[in-house]
């Protein structure tokens, strides 16, 4: 599964992750500031 979510803190960069969800949570495979995606205004 993926999830994005901007952060503020970054520019409004886009916070890319990919998750496998598991009993009582999630791991994560990777995640990464997506530096060519940006927040629309």
């Amino acid at each position: 599964m993926r999830a994005f979510r901007t952060v503020p803190e970054r520019d409004g960069r886009v916070l890319r992750v990919v998750y496998v969800p598991i009993p009582g949570g999630a791991r994560v495979v990777t995640m990464f500031l997506d530096r060519g995606r940006r927040r629309k205004a």
